[in-house]
């Protein structure tokens, strides 16, 4: 670097913080930088604002308004300095902490994600231009993309975990009088406002899970299945989904995001409060073979624990692009210890994750293969995938979110046994 400068670099995930000069290189890990904000705001920030820049990296907030904390300097400039892989791109917008008050353009329009790609350590110049207001008109969302018969509930919340919307998608021929007797698997997915309608994803890109699995149901590829998705919490997403409690230093000087610390709370509910819900209201078949549960990223860390807290009510879970780096001990090496033989489990990584930075993807690689190695020498049934192409987004779990339902209810043992046409087992 040509000048010097003192920043504070996080290292791993455990929040070991320590100074580093940016001429010394040699002290960051290998293919890791700094990446330095600069934030100029509008004249109507109140003085009291605490602003973050939240987007597609979990330092970001993974998207939830909040993320990563800009400190205010005495010049009234705001500044922040992210650790971050080399070549990750990253996608954000800057918020007062939640997207009620997200920027704007200055006539007031939506403004485009921020987009920028890490080449080293860099210092970016990011200039608000004007805040959204309570009276600013809502961005058009999508139309809704449902496909058969979704049918919402309220689930009240326990102790630390608020209640939601839990969505119920009916398989087609349910609501038959010759099928009034029979009784159908379960799969739980977790980010439940992503899995059925554009109208409701935080991104605007559904999963699509109606229309994959009314496709395969009605070409009798799977067998009838009732899907249901809990939604996220929002802001409160990462502490849910996460058991062990970790502590991550960000932001300028360091200061502590805690995640996870609720996923046994979490855990606790869905079976004490959503399961029942389910049970009394629609015709659930008994039994964890029935039962599977389901999620990507962090809703596939809890999805992970689900089965390994509560073996006696799951007997699958979906991990796609699990989050596993976030607290590898406990979530790979202290994993499933007591499992049953006959539990199963889909475990995938896409080959683009990690924005493309070659070092994040080959650790996402490393921890979920692990897993799936370790679940394998004890027996479990195990389907790991490197899927080609795949990115860590809502449109590539989409697009492979039909290979799970084959695996996990396919009509046959062939369908159940034949690896992913664009994966790598």
């Amino acid at each position: 670097m040509q000048t010097a400068f003192r920043m504070f670099v996080w290292l791993a995930v455990w929040g070991w913080v320590f100074s580093v000069s940016a001429d010394d290189a040699s002290l960051v890990p290998e293919g890791e930088v700094v990446l330095r904000f600069v934030a100029h705001m509008p004249d109507d920030t109140p003085d009291d604002a605490e602003i973050h820049l939240s987007g597609n990296h979990v330092l970001l907030g993974e998207w939830s308004g909040r993320g990563l904390v800009l400190e205010r300097g005495d010049d009234g400039v705001f500044r922040g300095r992210l650790p971050v892989q080399l070549s990750t791109t990253l996608e954000f917008k800057v918020t007062l902490g939640s997207w009620d008050t997200v920027e704007k353009t200055a006539d007031g329009g939506e403004r485009p994600n921020r987009t920028h790609t890490v080449a080293g350590y860099e210092t970016l110049d990011l200039r608000v231009e004007r805040w959204r207001a309570p009276n600013d008109d809502e961005p058009a969302r999508p139309a809704s993309t449902v496909t058969g018969d979704l049918r919402l509930h309220r689930v009240e919340g326990q102790g630390d975990i608020p209640g939601r919307i839990v969505r119920v998608w009916l398989p087609p021929g349910y609501n038959e009088q010759t099928n009034a007797d029979r009784r159908y698997p379960l799969l739980l997915m977790h980010d439940g406002q992503n899995l059925f309608d554009a109208a409701t994803s935080a991104f605007g890109t559904e999963w699509r899970a109606d229309e994959t699995a009314t496709a395969l149901i009605e070409a009798s590829k799977i067998e009838p299945v009732i899907l249901v998705g809990i939604d996220n919490a929002g802001a409160a997403r990462a502490q849910e989904y996460l058991g062990p409690a970790v502590t991550l230093q960000r932001g300028d000087p360091p200061r502590a995001m805690e995640l996870g610390g609720r996923g046994d709370d979490y855990a606790a509910w869905v079976i004490n409060d959503v399961l029942p819900t389910l049970e009394a209201e629609y015709r659930v078949a008994e039994g964890r073979a029935n039962r599977a549960t389901g999620g990507s990223s962090l809703g596939g860390v809890i999805a992970l624990h689900l089965v390994d807290a509560y073996p006696e009510r799951f007997g699958a879970a979906v991990a796609m692009s699990p989050a596993l780096w976030v607290a590898p001990e406990a979530l790979v090496e202290g994993y499933g210890e007591t499992l049953p033989d006959d539990a199963r489990y889909w475990i995938d990584m896409g080959d683009r994750e990690g924005g493309g930075a070659a070092e994040e993807l080959s650790r996402h690689v490393r921890h979920a293969e692990t897993l799936a190695e370790r679940l394998r020498e004890r027996d479990v049934d195990v389907r790991w995938a490197l899927v080609e192409g795949g990115e860590h987004n809502e449109a590539a779990w989409a697009r492979r979110f039909g290979e799970v339902l084959v695996f996990l209810y396919g009509t046959n043992a062939t369908n159940r046994a034949a690896p992913p046409p664009h994966a790598t087992p």
